[in-house]
Order: structure tokens, then sequence, then C-alpha cells
């Protein structure tokens, strides 16, 4: 097995693996990374050590002025309510009444009577008949509410409104080093490429599959705090609330996904401010994506042609009742637990974020090289990756969706 560093390497370390130069060996040395990072889906910026590649992606970027930004959404007044207990008209009880005002008119969906709300204490309602059926309910009855009634002549209208709802998350601070010693450094190594370049590609690729984790499964500290008290180390850290935990809706196919479950039963799960032309995009594994291509195979399915490719990334359209889903398999969702879930998303309403640069950095805080950040007296150098970024969830998690698909063991642990 390879050697593992923590510290700067140096050339006896080095040796103890082959390091000198050698002929008889191919010309390149293989990565075994695996296929596709979340990061990749993400617009201009794939860092180099030495420099940035720009590049179009699926999420926007946007820069930042604070560490703990801010976004606003407006979540619609409830239009549904739960009947709780029913005495008779002049006398019922709802789950919630917040929402309702007297002169309100209310349906029972169950039923379709309708009365007009005379008052309101707490949850408990009194109203009158309107029609020639009587309204009535029972406990789990759905009423759903309509328009005022007012009188002829009628003054001091009953208002409610509803302000807007605040979100945020936090920046966070990543860093991945590469160190070697001068003498190290200026060795022959074995492959085409110096052992140095190497070194720091690889340190690259590992820390923004951590990041592309963070992205999706990260967390922001508790309450509206902006830091983190860290008890073991001693120190404040920030910390980005990823789109996972960002969801407020979920699925559970009750342990076996099956295409009409997910043609049908999901799509209900979604939010309903979802329509048949909203951009959604699923993630998921291997599992799940070869359910999904056995659905195409036994022709209960048509694949099309997704909207997104990218390295290491394509996607295939998948019709349900929610309109189409883009369906991209990714690299994590095959860890441990992971291959039972998914997550359905509108890149549209998700955001990279960065910070904006502070008076000792030369460029913005996403993702860049910083070159020769070790001490005067190092007799060798030590390179970074840095950035300061978070994610934004501009809708709130609204339009997120996670799914629950399997309880079977993983096929990796049969």
């Amino acid at each position: 097995m390879a050697t593992t560093y923590t510290q700067a390497i140096t050339t006896p370390t080095i040796s103890t693996t082959g390091a000198r130069k050698r002929t008889m060996i191919g010309d390149k040395i293989r990565n075994l990374f695996p296929g596709t990072p979340f990061m990749v889906l993400i617009e201009s910026g794939l860092p180099k050590m030495e420099e940035t590649v720009q590049k179009r992606g699926l999420i926007k970027k946007r820069k930042v002025e604070n560490s703990k930004f801010e976004a606003f959404t407006y979540t619609p007044v409830a239009v549904t309510f739960t009947v709780s207990s029913f005495s008779s008209v002049s006398s019922f009880v709802l789950s919630s009444a917040t929402g309702l005002r007297p002169k309100m008119l209310l349906m029972n969906t169950r039923n379709k009577t309708v009365c007009r709300i005379g008052s309101i204490s707490t949850n408990t309602l009194a109203a009158t008949t309107v029609g020639d059926t009587a309204f009535t309910a029972e406990a789990g009855d759905t009423l759903l509410a309509l328009s005022y009634a007012y009188e002829e002549n009628s003054s001091s209208p009953y208002m409610f409104m509803q302000d807007e709802d605040n979100l945020y998350n936090v920046t966070q601070i990543m860093r991945f080093p590469a160190a070697i010693s001068n003498t190290a450094g200026g060795n022959p190594y074995y492959g085409k490429d110096t052992y140095w370049s190497r070194v720091k590609e690889r340190v690259l690729v590992e820390g923004l599959r951590r990041a592309s984790h963070n992205m999706l499964f990260g967390e922001r500290p508790s309450g509206t705090n902006e830091k983190t008290t860290d008890g073991v180390l001693s120190d404040s850290f920030g910390s980005f609330r990823g789109l996972w935990n960002w969801a407020t809706h979920t699925y559970d196919a009750g342990g076996n996904m099956t295409f009409e479950k997910f043609q049908t039963e999901l799509a209900y799960e979604m939010s309903d401010t979802i329509g048949m032309d909203t951009k959604l995009v699923m993630l998921c594994g291997i599992k799940v994506w070869g359910d999904i291509l056995q659905w195409h195979t036994d022709k209960l399915a048509l694949l099309e042609p997704g909207d997104y490719k990218y390295f290491g990334a394509q996607s295939k359209k998948l019709l349900t009742a929610r309109g189409y889903v883009d369906i991209i398999p990714i690299d994590c969702f095959d860890r441990g637990d992971l291959y039972k879930n998914a997550i359905i998303f509108n890149p549209d309403d998700v955001e990279y974020v960065y910070k904006n640069k502070g008076p000792g950095d030369k460029y913005d805080r996403d993702f860049h090289p910083k070159l020769g950040i070790q001490a005067n007296d190092v007799d060798g150098v030590i390179d970074e990756i840095f950035g300061e970024i978070s994610i934004s969830v501009v809708d709130g998690g609204e339009k997120i969706t996670t799914c629950l698909l399997y309880t079977s063991p993983s096929p990796r642990d049969s």
C-alpha cells in the first residue's frame, strides 16, 4: 500500500517506495478516483494548484460579503385545514386555524358542503351553513378555504398578511495543502510527469471530493449561530448546510422502489410549487440508476437524452407526474447506506457561494491556489488550494425532496 503523509514529503520516506528514477515502468501513473463528484456540476471554477480552469455548469455562482449571508422567500398562507373534532356547524375544532378570518367561506373536500366563518377562538370555529345542504364534517376531514363573502355596504374588512421567511447559511473555510522538501522536490522520480505536480493534483482532487460531500450533506451551526465552538480543539468554526438538510419534502418508498412509485407517489410528495416545466435533477447511486435502466429495458419507462453533460457526468431524462427529471449518478451515493437514498432538486434555486476577498487576499475566496505559504526559514515548499464557500438555497428547500428508496442490503454487502 502507498504511504500516507501528514507532513512534508522528504526523500528518505519516498525512497522506501521507490522514489528514485526508474526507466522500466509505464509512462503514466493511473489515478483511481471515482467518476463523478458533485463539484463537477458547478460552473466556472475547477482550480489547479497554479491556475483556475473556467467552465459552464449546472449550478451558478454568487459572491457574498458576509460569512453569514441571507435570502428571503414568501410562503403562501395555508389554504387547507384539518378538522380535529365536529360537534355542529356552530362549534367545530381545527388542528390549526392560522390564516382563517371571519366571513371567509370553507368547503369540506369530502362532502362538498360549504359554510361561512362567524367567529374564531384559537382553533375553535363557529360558522353558518351556505346552501341547501347542511355543512357537516368529521375528524380528519380537509377543509378548503374559499374567499370572503361580505355583506353590502360593509366596512372594516378583516386583515391577514404574512411577512417573508428569512433564510441564511454560513461560509466554510476549506484548505487543501501539499508540501515537499526542496531536496525531495529536486529528485528525479518515476513516471513521465514530475512527482510534485502529481502530488498537488491528487491533493486537489481529494479535497474537492470532500467538498462535494459537504455540498450535499453538510450542516450549519445550531440555532442562529454563525460558528460552532469545538470543545476538543478549543476553537470556533463556520460550516454550511448542504442540500440534504435544506430539503422540506421527503419520500419513503416503503423499502422497495418501483416504476409506478417513482412516477406517481414520489411526484405526489414533492412540493406543489413544482410545475410540469420546473427543472428537476435527481442525484443517486448506481443501485437506483441500475433499476431505472431496468425499467427502460422492460419497456416500462422511456429514457431520453438529458440536458446536462459535464466532465464525468451526464444525465438521462425520465418523465414523472411532475414533469421530466434529469438523473445523474453521483459517486457518494454508493457509499454505506446512502445507496438507499436519492435527492431531487431544482438547480435554478441553488447557488454556489463564495466569500469576497479580505485585505490580505489577492483574490476572492472562491477555490484558488495559494503558492509558497511556507515560513521563510523552511527548506521546502507548501502550496495549497484555499476556499471560503457555501451553498445558498434561495427557495428554502421547498423544491428539494429527499428519498428513501430501499431497506434491503447494499449490492456491495451481498
